[in-house]
């Protein structure tokens, strides 16, 4: 072989080695990239939703002291909390591998948003009863009877978070 083909072939051969060292560099970067994507996603959701049965504890006990005290004709002042649902945009538009594989997990974290979204129109509505119709006579018994079923909507909503933290963790 003359001088000029070995040159020639160990030209291509370091052009092929250099090529196959940066795709497998790429591929290396794009694994580690969307672990970390999908690691912080899993984190929002996990937050969001351990966030949410907070809040659903701390609404609970609000309304069972109010209940208690509406016999009196008092009622509590302060709003009952909203619960997030914003996690769920997020997941949908970069659902995680692992929830492609385990749908019945992303099913629950739906069932989570969902409830997340019902809730807060309850309580919406229970808000604005409770701010125009404080002068009704039925106003007390009407009351109580909203804040019993978001109680048991709570309830209902906390077992299902419950499920999913247990996966989740």
């Amino acid at each position: 072989m003359t001088e000029w083909e070995v040159g020639f072939i160990s030209g291509v051969g370091a052009t092929i080695i250099g090529f196959i060292l940066t795709m497998l560099w790429d591929v290396y970067k794009f694994r580690r990239d969307i672990t970390g994507k999908e690691t912080s996603i899993m984190n929002i959701v996990k937050y969001e939703v351990e966030e949410n049965r907070n809040a659903s504890v701390e609404n609970s006990k609000l309304l069972e002291e109010e209940n208690a005290i509406i016999s009196s004709g008092s009622v509590l002042v302060p709003p009952l909390l909203n619960m997030k649902s914003g996690y769920w945009g997020i997941l949908i538009a970069n659902t995680p591998r692992n929830l492609l594989k385990n749908t019945e997990l992303l099913e629950k974290i739906q069932s989570v948003a969902i409830l997340s979204g019902h809730i807060n129109e309850q309580i919406k509505s229970r808000q604005m009863y409770k701010d125009t119709n404080s002068a009704m006579t039925n106003f007390k018994n009407t009351l109580e009877v909203k804040n019993n079923v978001i109680i048991n909507d709570l309830s209902r909503f906390n077992d299902v978070i419950d499920d999913v933290l247990s996966e989740i963790q």
